[in-house]
């Protein structure tokens, strides 16, 4: 497959006035226009609770991004703005957007009942 500039391309999502716009990347018709555009699906990386970036799914691995979006939570993104260190997937023939990463699988997750303080597995 020969590759184009729009492969390489990394795309943001928000709205218009920039702020609390990630949640646009639940619009989707503006994720298809821009699969159909690249001719690929999509991984979207949260960058914060105001934008997300798009880009070609022919581009690196979930994993590989979710390490990367991890990195740049971590070291630049204000916990407060923070939205997560997943990894999500837009297929453009089922035009349906999914998990594409779990960084928590194979860890051992603890969660505590704040009512009884009881610890849950």
């Amino acid at each position: 497959m020969m590759e184009t500039q729009d492969e390489r391309s990394m795309y943001v999502i928000t709205n218009e006035s920039k702020l609390f716009g990630a949640a646009s990347m639940l619009y989707e018709e503006p994720l298809h226009e821009l699969a159909e555009k690249i001719g690929s699906d999509l991984y979207i990386l949260p960058s914060s609770i105001h934008e997300v970036i798009a880009v070609s799914a022919d581009f690196g691995s979930p994993d590989e991004w979710a390490e990367m979006v991890y990195e740049i939570n971590m070291d630049q993104v204000d916990i407060n703005d923070r939205l997560s260190n997943q990894v999500y997937c837009y297929d453009k023939d089922l035009r349906t957007l999914r998990l594409a990463t779990d960084t928590l699988a194979g860890e051992d997750i603890e969660v505590t009942n704040v009512e009884k303080n009881r610890k849950i597995h």
